[in-house]
């Protein structure tokens, strides 16, 4: 959260399990400052979170690890088409 007060990010990938805090209340906390950064969850326990307690979290994506080269493209592709789309409405 210290880099987010003194840097904007359009895109954020985070972990759910950290060892200082989760990324649950990460995404909590970023939400409560910033609306419009896209955030994806990553953990290699997805099973284990529903997709609708993620999004009602405000995760805008989730991606299971091991994250093939592709599927992280995609999403950071994905992410920046949406970022696009905002800024032209």
């Amino acid at each position: 959260m210290s880099k987010l007060s003194k840097k904007k990010f359009s895109v954020i990938f985070t972990d759910l399990s950290m060892p200082e805090t989760d990324g649950l209340k990460l995404c909590e906390d970023i939400r409560k400052t910033d609306k419009n950064i896209i955030i994806y969850a990553l953990s290699g326990f997805i099973p284990v979170y529903s997709e609708e307690k993620l999004e009602k979290l405000g995760f805008d994506g989730y991606l299971s690890k091991p994250v093939e080269t592709k599927i992280l493209k995609q999403a950071i592709e994905g992410a920046f088409d949406k970022i696009s789309r905002t800024k032209k409405q």
